[in-house]
């Protein structure tokens, strides 16, 4: 037996002895009164036989069960072995009863489930707190400031190694501070001095020390170097190009006025190409920088001869100075094909675009060559080609609206491209014999809003229609259709309504592949105008932002047309041969209206003057516009 058994078995063995002891003094108690009570029925029945209790009651026999019963119970070995069985049978129900109980208790409270959990470590860096002080923590000693001096002075002489001659510079300049720098590093005392000199002449030693062939390859090949070079010839180049200051301060618009001849109304200028990025690349789209009117962007389709694989014959974003056209000033890369580009008018540092391949695309100006966002390819946005973008809105609350030729329109967050925040499906309800309507996709390549609008807006269909929506209006947007153009419409422009007192807000200028343009008036659900003067396709027209009559339109042969309805509406107020015979693409106006940019299929830019007296509004123009408006009922 275990010593845990024998340990379980003596509190059981004392138990029983105990209650054998107690039994057997109850027992010894019970016989003394079951002697007394024989003793007292010895002595009543001897009275009684007596006579002395005849009259008396007798005492009743003792019940079963009872004291007596219980005295009368002889204290033989069977009984023992009876009374010791029935004690251990108490006992193992004392205990059941005493292990139920137990189970209960632990019933009543559940036992806790454990299951596995994942947990995901976030570490959040603490927010950069930017303190600024205007202490300078240096330590100025006479020999920082030598050793800065000779650090920063190139000599150009080859005199003498050992000591600084100022005349060698040939420039007075140095002098003072090469005095102030001795005077400085005057020491008080001798143990000053000889500190000094040792780390000036070993200053001296290493700026006069010429580079290796292997540090200067290394030198040039690094990308500090080659950013500083960049940015130091760009400014170079512009200031040898016009006379004009090419530092930061006082702003001198006399650079960018245009020079006018004598009975030209529009010239040439002067071409913006530059051989490594726009030679073979056909120019999608032009947009002008509303801070600095110095800058103009253009974006090109990849090259058409199949030269492609390296990134200079990829679709690109070109970024071009007015006084530097040998080369753009800055470069902005896109994987897919650039549909249309141009700079947001309320973020100025954010160009915006779209692809061939449906996605929406933004460049920040301040963050390199690559998009910073750019929309995926979903069933949930754009599938398709998108050539309509704009945007609508305020400073304070402004998206961005895109179209694509399946006729889908989207709406965009700036904030975030990944999903847009609205998508409608434009089509157009047709009756089939005059009972049935039926739903017809439109395919449409242009888009435009009127000014200040964000509900209405112009679509000009693949069939020639113009269409007018609204985004909130029926469950197929699409409201109205115009019917003129016998061919795709290219360029939608709504007027921009600047100025006079006249509402020009529903006139649309349209130009389509049926080479024709014409003049749209809204309220009157027609074309008023058709210019018919062209002899081959036209690919885009644009109002003027300061004259209310004025429009210029570029075709397939390169001309270029300049419009002042005001003046005339059945001939072009000029014509020009702008890109030698190459098929033109688009045509922009600048902010101020004297000038206008117009690219080909080719990648060049010209840039054309046009004169004061066509770009600039006299007082009267917008009623005389009205009235001829008027006029033609």
């Amino acid at each position: 037996v275990s010593n845990s058994a024998q340990r379980d078995c003596k509190p059981k063995a004392n138990y029983m002895e105990t209650k054998f002891e107690s039994l057997q003094s109850d027992l010894a108690e019970k016989r003394q009164k079951l002697e007394e009570l024989k003793r007292a029925r010895s002595e009543l029945a001897r009275k009684r036989e007596a006579g002395e209790l005849s009259g008396a009651p007798q005492t009743a026999p003792p019940r079963a069960g009872g004291t007596d019963a219980a005295s009368a119970v002889p204290l033989t070995a069977a009984n023992l072995t009876r009374i010791s069985e029935w004690l251990q049978a108490e006992e193992a129900q004392r205990k059941t009863h005493e292990e139920k109980a137990a189970r209960s208790r632990q019933a009543e409270k559940p036992a806790p489930k454990l299951s596995i959990a994942r947990h995901i470590l976030f570490d959040v860096p603490p927010a950069w707190s930017e303190r600024y002080s205007k202490e300078t923590q240096t330590d100025v000693t006479a020999a920082a400031i030598q050793s800065a001096f000779i650090a920063q002075v190139q000599p150009i002489s080859i005199g003498k190694r050992d000591e600084l001659d100022v005349g060698d510079f040939g420039s007075p300049v140095f002098e003072p501070s090469l005095k102030y720098a001795t005077e400085e590093a005057a020491p008080a005392a001798s143990e000053a001095k000889s500190s000094t000199e040792v780390p000036a002449a070993a200053a001296v030693t290493k700026a006069q020390q010429s580079l290796s062939p292997a540090e200067t390859r290394r030198l040039i090949s690094s990308a500090g170097f080659a950013d500083f070079l960049g940015r130091a010839s760009l400014i170079m180049e512009r200031a040898l190009n016009v006379n004009f200051d090419v530092l930061p301060g006082e702003s001198h618009d006399d650079a960018l006025t245009a020079v006018e001849k004598p009975g030209d109304w529009v010239s040439v200028k002067q071409t913006f190409f530059d051989e490594k990025w726009s030679k073979g690349k056909a120019v999608t789209s032009l947009s002008f920088n509303s801070k600095s009117p110095e800058f103009f962007l253009s974006s090109y389709h990849s090259r058409s001869d199949g030269h492609r694989g390296a990134k200079y014959h990829e679709s690109c974003v070109c970024v071009w100075s007015a006084h530097l056209p040998q080369r753009a000033a800055y470069v902005y890369n896109c994987q897919a094909d650039i549909s249309k580009a141009f700079y947001c008018k309320f973020r100025q540092n954010t160009i915006v675009g779209s692809t061939y391949l449906g996605q929406v695309v933004m460049w920040d100006t301040r963050s390199g060559s690559d998009p910073v966002a750019q929309s995926s390819l979903s069933v949930d946005a754009h599938t398709h080609p998108v050539f309509g973008l704009t945007m609508v809105g305020t400073t304070s609350a402004h998206s961005l609206v895109s179209l694509s030729t399946d006729g889908r329109m989207c709406v965009w967050a700036l904030e975030s491209l990944s999903r847009p925040v609205e998508v409608l499906d434009l089509f157009q309800l047709v009756e089939v014999c005059g009972e049935n309507r039926v739903k017809r996709d439109i395919t449409s390549y242009t888009l435009a809003f009127p000014e200040q609008e964000i509900n209405r807006f112009f679509v000009g269909g693949e069939d020639g229609g113009l269409y007018a929506g609204s985004r909130h209006g029926s469950a197929s947007h699409i409201t109205e259709k115009h019917e003129g153009h016998a061919a795709p419409i290219t360029s939608t422009q709504c007027h921009p309504n600047i100025g006079g007192s006249s509402d020009f807000s529903d006139l649309i200028l349209t130009s389509s592949l049926d080479w024709t343009c014409k003049l749209w008036s809204q309220r009157r659900s027609r074309y008023l105008l058709s210019f018919d003067e062209y002899q081959d396709y036209i690919y885009d027209v644009a109002w003027s932002p300061v004259h209310p009559s004025t429009f210029a339109s570029i075709d397939g042969r390169g001309e270029l047309l300049l419009w002042q309805l005001s003046a005339t509406m059945e001939l072009p107020l000029a014509r020009l041969d702008v890109t030698g015979g190459s098929a033109g693409n688009k045509v922009k106006f600048s902010r101020d209206g004297r000038s206008l940019v117009v690219g080909d299929v080719r990648g060049s830019v010209i840039w054309c003057d046009v004169a004061s007296e066509v770009a600039l509004p006299k007082p009267d123009e917008s009623e005389k516009f009205a009235a001829r408006l008027r006029d033609i009922g």
